[in-house]
């Protein structure tokens, strides 16, 4: 291949469920990418500060087509809108009969329209998508009700695989309070699936 074909920084490409969100409980073949333009403390991931690997898209297909039937995929991280060519890698996917969903921290443009995006705001300003995910830390969940999103998820502020049941409590009372949120319980972690 030509030495200016799109390259990107994987950290594993994985088949599994979608564990949280809209989607959770759906089989998933996920792309999961290194690196992140933030360095949230509670981050749950650590796999995406590791190196990675360097794939150009034709490998990544090769890759992903080993858990056909599956045409369902999460791009993720880190935060994988940071990619060079990821506007790119999500038109090649999609022209490849995939549904692509994005999760982001939803502070980069990207410059493409992949099928779903969830946004997990970290900061003030963020684009919007069909769902925005919470991570609550005790924050007014009163600003973001009014935005132009689909679905509202509220997630409790795990630890790695730690259930944090004081903030499931805190969030099953919030979501009393204001039926537009849904929880979000990351049940890939709570069922221990990879």
């Amino acid at each position: 291949m030509a030495s200016n074909t799109p390259k990107y920084n994987v950290a594993e490409i994985f088949y599994s469920i979608q564990g949280e969100g809209y989607f959770a409980g759906k089989s998933a073949i996920f792309i999961r990418f290194t690196g992140c333009n933030l360095s949230c403390d509670f981050c749950d991931e650590p796999n995406h500060k590791l190196p990675g690997k360097e794939l150009d898209e034709e490998r990544i297909l090769e890759k992903i087509g080993l858990y056909e039937p599956c045409r369902f995929i999460v791009l993720t991280g880190g935060e994988p809108t940071i990619q060079p060519y990821f506007p790119h890698l999500v038109e090649t996917l999609q022209d490849s009969d995939y549904f692509v969903a994005v999760e982001t921290n939803g502070t980069t443009q990207m410059n493409c329209s992949p099928d779903w995006i969830s946004v997990s705001p970290k900061t003030e300003d963020f684009i919007y998508g069909d769902e925005l995910k919470i991570v609550y830390q005790n924050q007014d969940l009163r600003p973001f009700e009014s935005l132009p999103f689909k679905h509202f998820f509220l997630q409790p502020l795990n630890h790695q695989d730690d259930i944090n049941y004081q903030s499931v409590e805190e969030c099953l009372a919030l979501i009393k309070e204001n039926p537009c949120w849904r929880l979000s319980l990351q049940i890939h972690k709570v069922l221990k699936v990879d």
